[in-house]
């Protein structure tokens, strides 16, 4: 199997030649078929009609909304609701019924933080003193002001 010039593949009796010659002939009706078939854009179910469209109902996509600015941020928040309380991923969508996805927190001194994203980097150097838990930087919404964005299912 090192040399194939006139060897027989996998000793069937067809020489290599034979079989190169088999393969080009049975790709020559699907190039053929490529090069002279002119593809139709088709109307997308979202509205695109273009031929680079994609042709998938993308309207199950979650809508995602920024709640609040740097110079309009959300007020701090009540501490019972839970955003202290760990390190669940699935505070959000208990309190505000979706994802969020990326938040800021402004500090005492009126600087912002940078973007935090949920379950990336947002791991506080800090714990809960009542129960030994670690938590996520939105536990300060409890007593900071701040920004985040939401995701929500339409």
């Amino acid at each position: 199997m090192t040399n194939f010039k006139g060897k027989n593949l996998f000793n069937l009796g067809v020489s290599f030649q034979h079989w190169v010659a088999r393969l080009c002939l049975m790709s020559l009706p699907i190039a053929a078929l490529m090069t002279t078939t002119a593809v139709q854009p088709a109307k997308a179910l979202n509205g695109c009609s273009g031929s680079d469209c994609v042709q998938h109902n993308l309207q199950t996509q979650a809508i995602c909304t920024q709640v609040g600015t740097d110079s309009s941020p959300n007020q701090p928040v009540s501490s019972t609701l839970g955003w202290a309380k760990g390190l669940n991923t699935e505070i959000d969508q208990n309190i505000l019924k979706g994802n969020v996805i990326a938040y800021k927190i402004q500090w005492s001194s009126g600087s912002w933080s940078n973007w935090y994203v949920t379950g990336i980097n947002d791991l506080d150097v800090k714990f809960n003193t009542n129960t030994g838990n670690m938590r996520r930087m939105w536990s300060y919404f409890t007593d900071h002001k701040h920004l985040y964005i939401v995701c929500k299912q339409p």
